[in-house]
């Protein structure tokens, strides 16, 4: 069965091996890539959805999405099925039902397939076959730059000289490591994966400097930030991070470095504001967090805009087209502040001194 495609934009991913074998560098390569990708078009107002190639049908769940990329935090809106006869789509969600005289939509079609250029068009080439899919205008492959193993060397998880996904799952959460995956995924050199460098990312970052930004938040008066002094060279700075978010998500210019390193900065700015005793800026900064890491870490942001009261979309508007920055202030904070747990950096070293020895 074909389901017509509504969407402005069709992701493509290659097919991923079993469960087991997915490996950080494929799943920074390909899979987080193009989930990051499709949450940054849908910030900034633009229909995308993303299929994962299989080799044949299967339940509605979705063949071809292992269950290892949903605990990731992959969101999988179909399946481009391979096996026998024409290619076709299960299922896929739409944002309407098909209409009577409805012709499918014009997409522009961007695949995520690592560097593997032959799998990337032969799956261009299964999507022209696909009847009930509208005329493809544009075809893009983005290929991020690949992560180190632990010599230094390409990953091959047939030799075991690799880290999985499914272990780092087992011993911190995915978010944490979207994250710091995204920031180990420099737009033209290749880095190498650091068990300990990837706990002290986290405890650090997410623990310590977000953690005890988002506690100040709820030590403030009420009204505290509702009527903030102009601060031109704040607003300033966060107009330039808006403008390297887009940048980032451009499809020519696509990073997720670029993008972890807005999340990053944003953060850094929500310290800077604790410690130089101006803390009625925070939930501001909190509230411009959310937004900007929500292609990234989305649980996360979907927490902290819970905890900060603010509405489905705040700040969408501005993240699309600009103007003035929207507000936000510790009048509506409900409950405790979203807390995270530390990784423990001796299991993380323990897992990569047991891949090296594979």
């Amino acid at each position: 069965m074909t389901t017509t495609v509504l969407t402005d934009e069709l992701i493509l991913c290659a097919a991923p091996p079993a469960d087991r074998d997915i490996d950080a560098a494929g799943f920074a390569a390909i899979w987080l890539a193009a989930d990051v990708y499709a949450r940054g078009q849908r910030l900034l107002g633009r229909s995308a959805r993303v299929l994962i190639a299989a080799g044949g049908g299967g339940d509605g769940d979705g063949v071809g999405a292992p269950a290892t990329l949903r605990r990731a935090g992959v969101d999988i809106d179909g399946v481009l099925t391979l096996g026998g006869g024409t290619p076709g789509v299960l299922p896929l969600r739409r944002h309407r039902p098909r209409q009577i005289g409805d012709r499918p939509m014009p997409v522009r079609l961007t695949v995520f397939a690592g560097r593997d250029v032959v799998t990337a068009r032969s799956l261009i080439d299964a999507v022209s076959e696909i009847d009930d899919l509208g005329p493809v205008t544009d075809t893009r492959i983005i290929a991020p730059p690949p992560l180190t193993d632990l010599s230094g060397g390409s990953f091959d998880p047939s030799t075991g000289r690799a880290i999985f996904l499914t272990d780092l799952l087992d011993r911190m959460p995915a978010e944490a490591l979207r994250f710091y995956l995204a920031l180990m995924s420099e737009p033209q050199d290749a880095r190498e994966l650091s068990m300990a460098d990837l706990a002290r990312t986290h405890n650090l970052f997410m623990v310590r400097d977000l953690g005890t930004s988002l506690a100040a938040i709820s030590n403030l008066d009420p009204v505290a930030g509702t009527a903030l002094a102009q601060d031109r060279p704040e607003d300033d700075l966060m107009l330039d991070f808006r403008n390297r978010l887009h940048v980032a998500l451009d499809a020519r210019s696509f990073s997720l470095a670029a993008l972890a390193g807005v999340v990053l900065g944003v953060n850094g700015q929500m310290k800077q504001a604790r410690l130089y005793g101006t803390p009625e800026r925070i939930p501001r900064l909190a509230g411009l967090f959310q937004l900007f890491a929500r292609p990234l870490m989305p649980t996360a942001a979907d927490g902290i805009a819970a905890f900060l009261g603010l509405g489905q979309g705040w700040g969408e508007p501005w993240a699309r087209v600009g103007g003035e920055i929207p507000s936000c202030s510790a009048r509506l904070v409900r409950g405790s502040a979203p807390g995270f747990d530390a990784v423990d950096e001796a299991a993380l070293v323990a897992l990569e001194s047991g891949m090296a020895a594979a």
